[in-house]
């Protein structure tokens, strides 16, 4: 059996770094592209050549445009999720279209913006949903952890809809919705921020922060926490609250727990069956974006498709599976001869993420930027990544010098930064193969398969 999502605490977005590279300033690099090690000078990865599923009722499209006026954001993935009341008709009056959404392979739930533009969030959400409440009445808020910061915010429920799929919950003939966390909640009762939320991170509570309308986490998991927040933990992590119905969340709020199907849901794993079908595409996604230029480009479409092995268009084909870890779904990466064992795929990070001695920019610090004496460079690296079904492949990425690539490109396959350690994590570091390592691969993340015995069938999985 699982426990708290320790990955979801770890490196799962990034942002911070998103902003840095957003900037794409042209300037001095720093350090060296010599006698680094698992590098060497030069490009000479060569593009894939995947075939991006076509439209579907399984499939949703992707683009990586910079995203939204005023918020630059390099390398992010989004797509379009319409959310309504439980229960309310589709596309109907109480419902509404969230764009630029930002999809995240190391992440589990649906996370919204409060609108409207101008607020204090500056969100796109404006729908009212209900507040979820616990047995004894109080409102359930939650504190999401991430690499950079924390979101934190009410949580509510909704009937999720993105491309054909539908995400809700009947209870006793009743839609009661999903949970999904409403980022920097107007409600006042929810303005305050406990200190035990805020040690894990600053809040990312705004549009100027987090860059996106929302987060839709399709990670391998259906919560995203687990039997570590249900009622009987030991160790709480910290990630729900519960607030009183009239005064709300205080500074000295403590973490609560949340039973299992409370929790915020990854919301593939809650979809119904398609029209005319008998399967649902509820066990893990597909991305699907083409191969790039070493010069990136500035708007590049693809394809997120639900479902693995449910459908004719998302069959595993000639990828190899690689399994998580049962508790985090971490992979090995091993890289310039040190393996790193708390390693992960994730779309929601901007770059290739990982320990070396390549040195950082000087204007986006939080990026490498090999040189040549004084003239910037590229390396071709290389490194193997290993499931714990011991399936294991060597793959070569290249590292470019993010302050001399093009400055009206969003989506590059060549940059990444240090990974260092979330603010409350355990300290350990990772490999976190980033979005750059989707351009040209189609990528599975296949959700852990539990028994109604709470017997593991299917641990979490990459393939690719």
């Amino acid at each position: 059996m699982r426990n708290v999502r320790t990955i979801f605490v770890f490196g799962v977005l990034g942002l911070i770094l998103a902003c840095g590279g957003g900037s794409n300033s042209n300037g001095g690099g720093g350090g060296g592209g010599g006698g680094i090690p698992g590098c060497t000078m030069g490009t000479s990865v060569s593009a894939g050549g995947n075939v991006i599923a076509r439209a579907a009722a399984n499939v949703a499209p992707l683009v990586v445009d910079g995203g939204l006026p005023n918020t630059p954001y390099l390398n992010g993935v989004f797509t379009t999720v319409m959310v309504c009341q439980p229960g309310a008709q589709k596309g109907g009056t109480n419902c509404q279209n969230i764009d630029h959404v930002l999809v995240d392979t190391g992440s589990y739930g649906l996370r919204l913006l409060q609108g409207p533009a101008g607020s204090t969030a500056g969100g796109e959400l404006t729908l009212s949903l209900p507040q979820q409440v616990d047995s004894s009445g109080n409102l359930v808020a939650e504190c999401a952890q991430f690499s950079d910061g924390i979101t934190w915010g009410s949580v509510r429920m909704a009937d999720i809809y993105i491309a054909g799929e539908a995400a809700n919950n009947v209870v006793n003939n009743t839609d009661v919705g999903v949970p999904i966390q409403i980022i920097g909640d107007s409600d006042q009762r929810f303005a305050t921020v406990p200190a035990a939320c805020t040690k894990f991170g600053t809040p990312e509570n705004t549009l100027s922060k987090l860059l996106a309308n929302g987060i839709i986490g399709v990670g391998p998991f259906s919560q995203d926490c687990g039997l570590g927040c249900a009622p009987g933990t030991s160790s709480n992590p910290g990630i729900y609250y519960a607030c009183a119905s009239s005064g709300g969340c205080s500074t000295g709020s403590q973490p609560s727990v949340e039973t299992i199907n409370s929790q915020v849901q990854n919301p593939v794993t809650v979809f119904t069956p398609l029209p005319g079908s008998t399967a649902a595409d509820n066990n893990g996604v597909i991305l699907e974006l083409p191969s790039l230029p070493g010069s990136g480009a500035s708007v590049v479409s693809g394809s997120l498709v639900f479902g693995i092995a449910t459908q004719g268009n998302n069959g595993l084909g000639n990828a190899t599976m690689y399994a998580g870890d049962p508790s985090t779904a971490n992979i090995t990466t091993t890289f310039a001869g040190t393996p790193y064992s708390a390693s992960f795929v994730d779309s929601g990070s901007n770059g290739y993420f990982f320990p070396s001695t390549i040195h950082t920019c000087t204007n986006n610090s939080g990026f490498y930027c090999p040189v040549s004496g004084s003239t910037p460079t590229s390396l071709t690296c290389s490194a193997t990544t290993q499931g714990s079904n011991q399936q294991q492949t060597t793959i070569n990425f290249n590292i470019a010098n993010l302050d001399s690539l093009p400055a009206g490109s969003n989506a590059f396959n060549n940059v990444g930064g240090p990974n260092t350690p979330a603010p409350g994590s355990n300290g350990s570091t990772g490999f976190d193969w980033g979005l750059p390592f989707f351009y040209g691969r189609n990528v599975y993340t296949g959700v852990e398969q539990v028994d109604p015995s709470g017997n593991v069938t299917q641990p979490p999985f990459y393939a690719y």
